[in-house]
């Protein structure tokens, strides 16, 4: 006998088209049958053997896709085994973490892990030393994680530890004391990232018990799917460990613990094998590598975003992870094997660069049959390079919250003319460029997707600054931002003709949301939750 469901709203977002309609989604064994006007419309016997969720004019939309996180970190920081901070100094960093730990029993070989600070935010501004952190903690191992995941701060004993060989520590990620010409404890870009997966050293099983913790929490949410990104690896470490672990999913899945749908991004190297394996090994419909991912440059705060013109002030341009030359080889490899590619470019040149290769990659083997290649983050983009984006088919994947974390300092980073182009939204759209909405979670921690569309409205801080919002001509309507937190957000996981949109034939993944969004001031997005969030045609999450 099937498994009816039959979702009755006078406020359905399809995702198909910017209107809200009226009527009743039939959900068959968890896939969409259609949307119909009223109970007319359906034979009496499938009313009978069917069960009603009527929610009134409470909006329903397709369930919300974060489509740029990286899981493993925040699982850990949500199951509390990292700490958060977010000082204003060096020294208010440290205190807080002192204060934190104060009252905990951690065994003195336990490596102490935060995460939070951030240097430009800080009054000097400048990049913190590990005598600090030896004050107060000289016998035991910590780290303190940036909040944009690109730069570790050690102790003394954190570094001894970590046992860098000579190689590492002559390398320009090794930050020196310019006057003793020593390590200071902070560590830059792909080193940073090879140390961090050397600390955390978890087994499978309690992995997956972080993991559901984390699921459960993206349910409440509205989330039915992530996509989980690579992190930056260091390529010469003896074992590459870009943080995804497919089999700590499996173990979910075969125990019947996977909540949400996993589309994983593992590092892109120099062969396919390894991607290979693994998409021949996980590939269900709740677990699948959905394609590769790749860092081309770094971020604007450290000044290792690739950019066309130099920084405020000196003669850099930032830098790339690694040679165009080699970009544009694994672009051709990636689009020979009709394999979606995922590149973090964050600065005007990184993006362009991108383009061009993504370009010529098309012209040689095709557009990809299923799923699209993307561009993370695109902060900084050159407005020629924006029409080409569309050209190439290249879906914008972009962190609503992101362009809020340091839109009053990053002038004193690029320049004010250069920062009014950043995070471009709405001249994306204008350009037919599909938008993807994620949250890079943890780089921010607890943003949610309702959360996103008022960032994306707004283009302001919870607070409501500034005041007119950031750059205000890039403000988009509420259901452009629909649509990249759903539809947009599916073609980023490269599996759009199978969820995304409350389309029949699709997967029923979809959220119940506690108000109607219709003809509602951004603002109150704010204070709307989530009631119901449906994967499968099952309600895996409903409000208490």
């Amino acid at each position: 006998m099937e498994n009816i469901l039959l979702i009755k709203s006078s406020s359905i977002f399809t995702g198909e088209s910017n209107v809200f309609q009226s009527g009743l989604i039939m959900v068959v064994d968890g896939i969409i049958n259609g949307i119909y006007s009223d109970e007319g419309a359906i034979p009496k016997a499938i009313l009978h053997q069917s069960k009603l969720l009527d929610v009134g004019n409470r909006t329903v939309s397709a369930g919300f896709i974060d489509a740029h996180l990286h899981v493993f970190m925040s699982s850990l920081v949500y199951g509390g085994k990292i700490h958060l901070i977010a000082g204003k100094s060096e020294m208010d960093c440290v205190n807080q973490l002192r204060k934190r730990t104060e009252t905990a029993q951690l065994p003195k070989d336990d490596w102490l892990i935060s995460k939070g600070w951030y240097s430009p935010e800080w009054t000097n501004g400048q990049l913190p030393t590990k005598a600090s952190l030896d004050s107060y903690f000289p016998d035991q191992p910590v780290m303190m994680i940036s909040a944009d995941l690109h730069t570790i701060w050690l102790n003394s004993c954190g570094l001894d530890r970590l046992n860098l060989d000579h190689s590492a520590l002559l390398s320009d990620s090794v930050v020196k004391s310019e006057i003793t010409k020593c390590e200071t404890g902070v560590i830059l870009e792909g080193l940073a990232m090879s140390c961090m997966s050397q600390i955390f050293q978890e087994a499978v099983p309690n992995k997956a018990k972080y993991y559901e913790y984390f699921f459960q929490h993206q349910l409440s949410m509205g989330i039915t799917s992530v996509c989980d990104l690579a992190l930056l690896s260091d390529e010469t470490a003896q074992q590459i460990d870009d943080q995804i672990y497919p089999e700590v999913y499996n173990e979910l899945e075969v125990n019947g613990c996977l909540s949400v749908r996993a589309h994983l991004f593992p590092m892109m190297l120099d062969d396919l094998t390894r991607i290979s394996e693994w998409r021949s090994q996980y590939q269900s419909d709740f677990l699948r590598i959905a394609g590769g991912k790749h860092f081309f440059d770094g971020v604007i705060s450290t000044h290792t975003a690739y950019m066309k013109t130099s920084y405020e002030h000196t003669d850099s341009v930032g830098k790339t992870t690694f040679s165009p030359t080699d970009l544009q080889k694994k672009i051709d490899l990636a689009s020979e094997n009709q394999l979606p590619l995922r590149i973090h470019t964050i600065g005007d040149a990184a993006i362009s660069t991108a383009i061009d290769y993504f370009s010529l990659a098309e012209k040689k083997y095709g557009r990809l049959k299923m799923g699209y290649h993307c561009l993370e983050h695109l902060e900084i983009i050159d407005p020629i390079d924006i029409p080409r984006l569309k050209a190439a088919n290249l879906i914008a994947s972009v962190q609503p919250s992101h362009c809020l974390m340091d839109y009053d300092t990053v002038d004193q980073d690029i320049g004010f003319e250069r920062s009014q182009k950043m995070w471009p939204f709405n001249h994306f759209l204008k350009q037919e460029v599909p938008i993807a909405f994620g949250t890079d979670s943890p780089v921010v921690v607890d943003v949610t997707p309702l959360d996103n569309l008022y960032f994306a409205m707004t283009r302001q801080t919870k607070a409501g600054q500034p005041e007119e919002g950031w750059i205000p001509s890039e403000k988009i309507s509420l259901t452009s931002a629909l649509v990249a937190q759903t539809k947009g957000a599916s073609q980023a996981c490269s599996f759009a003709e199978k969820i995304g949109t409350i389309t029949k034939g699709k997967f029923a993944d979809l959220v119940v949301l506690s108000r109607n969004l219709e003809n509602i001031n951004a603002e109150e997005l704010l204070k709307i939750s989530v009631d119901y969030t449906i994967v499968n045609g099952e309600i895996k999450y409903k409000k208490s």
